[in-house]
């Protein structure tokens, strides 16, 4: 379920020099027709999620049945008839047959087609998203945010009464699982299939075929207040990257703290209050976090810095 914290939508813009806010009923909208049939006889498993969105870049996940080989088509036009495609990628069994794939030379505050192909079978039902506008641009953003998406509040609503917003990306704050509830998660396998459960969630699919995401995560990927040297720690940590459109560093592949800039008006600076805490030090973010984040801040010029964080964080003076 969704909880109150994270029910909100938020919009932001030069326009407006004011932030305003808009809690969205837990009501359920006039749903399409569901999205696995749309996906029967294509080879995919879910429909795709594209995340990380920048003004030229993005990152499209999908998930094949089986062993194959898949790429993405994509465009400017509804009906894709002209697009470009990715490079071809090998779905495996290493990763559940999940696949993340990079397409650049994008427009920016442009809308996009896309759709994943697996080679030999029928091409994919289209999905869309809207890229950021250039960071010196006047431009309007509309996001929601939430997080705790407990499987057993499953269908998940909410996700609909977001959906029909419209809005430009949905942020998920943590707990995009539950791995230590009904059936704890020991091993990768049923790590993986958390995520699946989730995922299987058709007002999930529908919102996530209709935006972009930016993701972090809280301590349920794991377990229950997990400390950073939980032996179960790098086995979450590999489901979650396996599940959600996540650009990684190559240099530092397991940090997920990252900035993102929609024009002048938004910076979105996420964090990871997980992996870097050490109670002896009394830090949540760890010393590098919390200075990257604290430059960034200083240095950035747009109009509202929004910082992504799945636990409260507060300043404490003797």
């Amino acid at each position: 379920m969704l909880s109150p914290r994270s029910s909100l939508l938020s919009t932001a813009g030069p326009s407006h020099c004011a932030l305003r806010f808009a809690l969205c009923a837990f009501l359920v909208y006039g749903c399409s027709q569901p999205v696995n049939k749309a996906l029967e006889g294509t080879g995919l498993s879910f429909a795709c999620a594209v995340g990380d969105v920048t003004d030229d870049r993005a990152i499209v996940w999908l998930r094949a049945e089986g062993e194959s080989s898949v790429s993405v088509h994509y465009g400017r036009e509804p009906g894709l008839t002209y697009y470009r495609s990715s490079r071809k990628r090998q779905a495996t069994g290493e990763t559940n047959f999940t696949v993340q794939i990079l397409i650049g030379g994008l427009q920016p505050k442009t809308i996009y087609y896309y759709r994943a192909t697996v080679a030999g079978r029928t091409p994919g039902p289209i999905c869309k998203f809207v890229t950021a506008p250039r960071r010196d641009d006047s431009a309007d953003v509309l996001f929601a945010f939430g997080g705790d998406t407990k499987e057993s509040h499953q269908p998940f609503r909410i996700m609909d009464a977001i959906r029909a917003k419209g809005p430009d990306f949905f942020l998920h704050l943590g707990d995009t699982i539950y791995a230590d509830a009904q059936g704890a998660a020991y091993q990768l396998p049923q790590f993986w299939a958390k995520y699946r459960r989730n995922r299987n969630d058709l007002p999930t699919q529908r919102l996530f075929s209709e935006t972009s995401l930016y993701v972090t995560w809280d301590d349920h990927e794991v377990s229950d207040n997990y400390h950073p040297d939980d032996p179960l720690a790098p086995i979450g940590r590999r489901a979650f990257f396996d599940y959600w459109p996540i650009r990684r560093d190559p240099q530092h592949p397991n940090r997920l703290y990252r900035s993102f800039r929609w024009g002048k008006a938004v910076e979105l600076f996420i964090l990871d209050t997980r992996q870097y805490r050490d109670i002896s030090q009394g830090t949540i973010l760890g010393s590098e976090q919390k200075q990257w984040l604290l430059n960034g801040l200083s240095s950035s010029a747009a109009l509202f810095k929004f910082v992504a964080t799945s636990v409260p964080i507060s300043s404490r003076r003797n």
